[in-house]
């Protein structure tokens, strides 16, 4: 979900699955967060709309969707303040993704894949057209990687574009650039994020990706001015060389001060996150926010006073929430349901905070939630899939321990099967969770 920056209402995209594809619909809904209504569709388009974003004043979403004679998905606006229907805000012959407004609204910030050697949408057109006559389909790959989990690389790269609402064309920051030139270059697609004054964009990108095969990798933090030039690096060594990896840039609500998480580097595979705080423009660095134990950071959101950030960390089979103070620290454990996990947090207000998430377990499909802020639970604020839910006998799973040879003791959780007899037997499915390590 998408709280909006006043704390009023939260959006989020809910699929509705089928067997059969096209009968799947994914629409937008809409809850206020105190409750006070049931979610309310607010899109209804074939397509699916994903990637919901708020204008600063609360007032306009836009989201991402392949709607009537759209080829490609594209950047939607929709009015919630005064109604009507959704307007395409752009055209772009590769698609659009992962929109955010301007600080000041004017325009949109979005992600789309494109050929490196494009400078422009023409460009990128011509390039599909000549790949598209080709008599051949055989790839030639002259750099690692070559696949994405399940799917081979087709040679293309994700860029930032920015565009004045109400224009047809976005321009492209990167095009042209000595960044996207380097072998190892990959940009996050989760990173992309504007400077305060709406000047520039702050994103995390790789360049070392090549080297993945043999070498630890990493991300830098980059900002590129949005009238144009070079990227210019803001964490990391000179050299493309592997070092610790940043991600989930944020700013506090006053653009004083920068968050982002990093992951260090050393010689071991599992290295803890911490959120790493900076002044902002300077990018002094003001400390480190961890967890207690070493435990591994998931998600964090900032209030809206900039002085604490609240985060979703793990533990034994669950994601409990942390608070800690801006300035850096230990965060300290301020909501840990007796079951299940929060995800997706987001925090969102004025004067006080207004924080939802997502919450599910193994009974309980996820389904929206407001947190009370000192941490004395949740409040459903959705139930799409509850009444489905309580029809089926689903069993809550049961956490156990043991101590290995080493002294140290070893999470287990075990599920039991559907009308479950403790007077019966039963075979017992063991699954080794922990990967190289199990």
């Amino acid at each position: 979900p998408a709280i909006s920056p006043d704390g009023l209402y939260a959006i989020y995209p809910m699929l509705e699955p089928s067997y059969k594809k096209e009968e799947e619909v994914a629409d937008l809904w809409l809850v206020p967060t105190d409750g006070r209504e049931p979610p309310r569709r607010v899109t209804a388009g074939k397509g699916g709309e994903a990637d919901p974003a708020w204008s600063r004043d609360s007032h306009l979403v836009a989201f991402a969707a392949k709607r009537g004679d759209d080829k490609q998905p594209q950047i939607y606006v929709i009015d919630l303040a005064r109604g009507g229907e959704a307007q395409r805000a752009t055209r772009i012959s590769t698609g659009a993704q992962a929109p955010r407004f301007s600080p000041d609204g004017s325009r949109l910030l979005y992600l789309s894949r494109v050929f490196p050697e494009s400078r422009n949408d023409a460009d990128s057109e011509r390039l599909a057209k000549q790949e598209e006559e080709q008599k051949y389909k055989a790839h030639v790959y002259t750099r690692y990687p070559v696949r994405s989990w399940d799917k081979w690389l087709d040679g293309k790269q994700l860029h930032l574009f920015v565009q004045r609402i109400g224009e047809q064309d976005g321009r492209d920051l990167l095009a042209g650039t000595e960044l996207i030139r380097l072998p190892g270059f990959d940009l996050d697609k989760d990173s992309a994020r504007w400077s305060p004054d709406g000047r520039s964009v702050i994103f995390a990108a790789s360049r070392n990706l090549d080297r993945s095969a043999w070498s630890f990798t990493n991300a830098d933090l980059w900002q590129v001015p949005v009238a144009g030039g070079e990227p210019r690096r803001l964490t990391g060594p000179d050299q493309p060389i592997a070092a610790d990896s940043w991600s989930q840039p944020q700013f506090s609500r006053d653009g004083r001060t920068l968050f982002a998480m990093v992951r260090p580097l050393s010689d071991k595979v599992y290295n803890a996150n911490r959120i790493a705080v900076f002044d902002w423009p300077s990018m002094r660095d003001r400390g480190r926010i961890a967890l207690p134990d070493g435990r591994e950071i998931v998600g964090y959101a900032v209030a809206p006073d900039g002085r604490s950030v609240d985060l979703l960390g793990e533990d034994a089979g669950q994601v409990k929430r942390y608070r800690a103070s801006a300035e850096g620290g230990t965060a300290a454990l301020i909501d840990a349901p007796e079951h299940g996990m929060y995800a997706d947090l987001g925090i969102g207000g004025t004067r006080t905070a207004t924080t939802i998430a997502t919450y599910q377990s193994a009974t309980e499909p996820p389904e929206i939630v407001r947190l009370d802020e000192r941490g004395r639970g949740r409040r459903q604020l959705s139930s799409h899939a509850r009444a489905r839910a309580a029809a089926l006998d689903l069993q809550e799973a049961e956490n156990f321990w043991f101590t290995n040879s080493r002294g140290q003791r070893v999470h287990n959780m075990l599920v039991r099967p559907p009308a479950f007899d403790p007077q019966r037997k039963y075979p017992l499915l063991v699954l080794m969770h922990g990967g190289p390590f199990s």
